[in-house]
C-alpha cells in the first residue's frame, strides 16, 4: 500500500486521489492474477506439470526445494522495491485526470502479476515435508485445482552395493511403491534417515574436470556442509536457467577480467552500504552485475547466494576481508575454465554422458 508522498508537485488530481488509484489499481491486478493464466503463458504448457504436489515432489527429490524458497522470497522482496519506485514515480508527475493516472498505472500490471506469481510458488515449495502430503497442498492451496494423486515412493540404501559402485562414494537408491512399504523390513527404513548420514564428499581433487552428469548427482546440501566451494558453483550453475547461465557466460566473454572483478567488488561495496545504484553503470546493467556478484559469493559462502541475500555481518566480513585474499581471481579462472569446459554447449549435447577426464582406459601396457 502506497502512502502519502510529502513536498511532491501535484496537477488537477490531488494527491489522496493518485494514491488511492494506485493502490485501487495494484488491488484490481492482484486480485485478476491467477495461477491458470499464469502458468498457460509458459512455453509447453502442461497442466500437469504445474500441479502443486508434483512441483514440491519434483523440487525436493531433485534437492532443490530449499534453493528455490530462497529464490522467490527474493523475487518477491524485488518486485515489491520495483513497486514502490514505480508507484513513487506516478506520483511525482502532475496528473490532469484520473484517467492519465490510470493509464500510468498500467505500468504497474507485470509487476503485480510477477509478484504474484512469486508468491505462489513460494507457498508451495515453503511447506516442510511433514505438511507437503496430497491432502496437505490441497489444505493449503484451497483455491488450485489438483492434477490426478501421485503414488508415493519410499527411498531404500541398497546395501548390496559395494563402497566403491560409485566413482563420487553415492549410494545406489532403488525406488519402492508405498503400497509395497509394508514388506519392507524397518531396519531397511530406518539406514535412510537423512539426519543420521554424514555428508559425502564427492572423491576427486579436481571437480571441473566432472561431467554434467556426475555434477546433476552432487547433493548441495553435502557440499555446503563441507564447504566445497568449486563444487557448489558447478551445483549452482547446472541448476539456474539457460538465460542466467547465458548471461554470465556473456559478461565474463565481452568484460576484461580486470573489469569483471571491479564491478564485482564495487557491487560488494554498494551491498554493505547499503545503496541500490553503482557511479557509472546503467540501470539496465546493474541486474547483471548482481547475477554475477551473486554468484561469486556462491563461491565465497560456499552456499547458493544467487536468490538469498548475506547478513550484515556477512556483508562486513567480506567487504572487510576481500581485497586481502585472491578469491577473486580464483573465482574468475575457475567460472571461466568450467564454462568453457564441464557447460560448453558440447558438454550439454552429451549431458548423459561421462566426460573423457572421467573415462578410464584400460591398456593391455599396463601391468
Amino acid at each position: 500500500q502506497i502512502t502519502q508522498q510529502p513536498h511532491l508537485k501535484t496537477g488537477k488530481v490531488s494527491m489522496e486521489t493518485v494514491i488511492r488509484i494506485i493502490n485501487e489499481s495494484m488491488e484490481a491486478f492482484a486480485n485478476e492474477w491467477s495461477p491458470i493464466k499464469h502458468l498457460e503463458l509458459a512455453p509447453d504448457y502442461d497442466e500437469q506439470s504445474f500441479d502443486p504436489t508434483r512441483l514440491w515432489e519434483d523440487a525436493e527429490a531433485l534437492g532443490r526445494r530449499d534453493g528455490l524458497v530462497e529464490k522467490y522470497r527474493f523475487e518477491i522482496q524485488l518486485y515489491e522495491s520495483k513497486l514502490d519506485t514505480l508507484a513513487a514515480e506516478i506520483c511525482k508527475i502532475p496528473q490532469n485526470s484520473e484517467k492519465q493516472v490510470r493509464q500510468h498505472c498500467r505500468n504497474l500490471e507485470m509487476h503485480v502479476h510477477n509478484l504474484e506469481a512469486a508468491k505462489w510458488f513460494l507457498s508451495i515449495y515453503k511447506l516442510p515435508p511433514a505438511e507437503s502430503e496430497i491432502g496437505g497442498a490441497e489444505e493449503h492451496h484451497p483455491n488450485i485445482t489438483q492434477g490426478p494423486a501421485r503414488r508415493h515412493a519410499v527411498e531404500v540404501i541398497d546395501l548390496g552395493s559395494s563402497p566403491e559402485s560409485s566413482e563420487y562414494g553415492e549410494d545406489r537408491e532403488m525406488i519402492v511403491d508405498a503400497e509395497e512399504e509394508a514388506t519392507i523390513e524397518e531396519s531397511a527404513i530406518d539406514v535412510v534417515d537423512p539426519c543420521l548420514q554424514m555428508p559425502q564428499k564427492p572423491r576427486g581433487n579436481r571437480p571441473e574436470k566432472a561431467s554434467i552428469l556426475t555434477v546433476s548427482g552432487w547433493n548441495m546440501r553435502d557440499l555446503v556442509a563441507i564447504k566445497d566451494s568449486k563444487r557448489v558453483v558447478m551445483k549452482v550453475m547446472l541448476d539456474m536457467s539457460r538465460q542466467e547461465r547465458e548471461m554470465i557466460h556473456r559478461r565474463i566473454r565481452v568484460l576484461k577480467k580486470s573489469n569483471l572483478l571491479k564491478e564485482i567488488s564495487t557491487c560488494i561495496d554498494m551491498l554493505y552500504r547499503k545503496e541500490q545504484k553503482m557511479l557509472g553503470v546503467l540501470p539496465s546493467d546493474l541486474p547483471k552485475i548482481r547475477a554475477v556478484t551473486n554468484f561469486f559469493l556462491c563461491w565465497w559462502f560456499a552456499d547458493n547466494y544467487m536468490y538469498k541475500i548475506p547478513t550484515d555481518e556477512q556483508l562486513h566480513e567480506l567487504a572487510t576481508e576481500l581485497h586481502q585474499s585472491d578469491d577473486l581471481e580464483l573465482f574468475y579462472d575457475f567460472v571461466h575454465y568450467i564454462l568453457h569446459k564441464t557447460f560448453s554447449e558440447e558438454a550439454f549435447q552429451n549431458a548423459h554422458a561421462p566426460s573423457k577426464e572421467e573415462t578410464i582406459v584400460i591398456s593391455d601396457d599396463e601391468e
